[in-house]
Formats: structure tokens, sequence, C-alpha cells
């Protein structure tokens, strides 16, 4: 389990943890941080979160106004994981980049986040990358919400395994 030290947190704004073996009562604790603390990256990518702890930390987003990096990749992420960082997204301010790579978004999770994207302001960068089950449906969903999405300017879907149809 983490543990940052108390007299510290109110100064740190970068959170580096990879490959670490997280648990759910970890990513707990970030999320208290996230809603208590001014942290401006949080990059947690291979420690296979899933989507009960992806929840946690997506549920404190709504209501930060500090972090603007948040990098999640290879985390077994899925559809509800995708789902709870879409409702995040419709109400935060502060998000300009977002990692999803590799994890196991299929089209209902690209396309609730896309759904996402027509109501956020902030986010400059969604990275899509290699959710082999995102698919045409999720790209359509993507680049639909593009349509009344004026701050979106990089959209990754490399490895979505996306045919003709839908690009």
């Amino acid at each position: 389990m983490i543990d940052l030290n108390p007299s510290i947190k109110p100064y740190y704004k970068n959170i580096t943890l990879i490959e670490t073996a997280l648990h759910i009562f970890d990513a707990a604790t970030i999320a208290v941080d996230l809603e208590t603390n001014s942290l401006e990256q949080l990059f947690l990518s291979k420690n296979a979160l899933g989507d009960a702890s992806t929840a946690l930390i997506a549920e404190s987003l709504e209501t930060n106004s500090s972090l603007t990096q948040l990098r999640l990749w290879q985390n077994d992420i899925g559809n509800q994981g995708a789902i709870k960082i879409a409702e995040a997204l419709q109400s935060n301010t502060s998000l300009t980049s977002l990692s999803l790579w590799f994890n196991k978004i299929e089209g209902f999770g690209a396309g609730r986040l896309g759904e996402a994207l027509k109501f956020n302001a902030s986010l400059l960068h969604l990275d899509l990358s290699d959710n082999k089950g995102c698919g045409d449906y999720g790209a359509l969903m993507l680049t639909n919400a593009l349509k009344t999405n004026s701050t979106l300017t990089r959209l990754s879907l490399a490895g979505t395994q996306i045919s003709p149809l839908g690009a």
C-alpha cells in the first residue's frame, strides 16, 4: 500500500507510479489526494488497475481543478472504467491530456468518451491507441463528437482495428 508523507502532500505536483502493483486501497488514497491536493500530473501506467480502481480515480476528477495530465496506459481498463472517466470529463475543467493507451476499451466505452467530449472544453489530447475493441463504432462516435468539440487537437486511435468504414 502506498503511503505518501502527509507533511509534503500539499506541495507535490507530480506522481509517477509505474509497474507498482497498486491495489484498490491505493487507488482510494490517490483519489482522496486528487480531491484535496493540487496535483498536476498523475502517471499510473502498468498497474492493472481495472475498472473498479479506475472508477475511484475518475470520481475524484469530477471536482479536481488542478490535474492537467493523466496517464493510465496498460491498466486493464474496460468499458466500465471508460464510462466513469467519461462521466468525469463532462464536468472536469483542468485535464488537457488523457492517455488510455493499450487497455481493454471497446466501442461502447469509446463512444461514451466521445459523448463526454461534447461537454468538455479543456481536453486537448486523447490517446486511445491499441484498444483493439474500439473499432468502427468507437471511431465514429469519437469523430462525431469532434463536430461540437473545439478544443481537442489530437485524437490517437492507432491500432484500434478501425476498418475503412469507420475511418
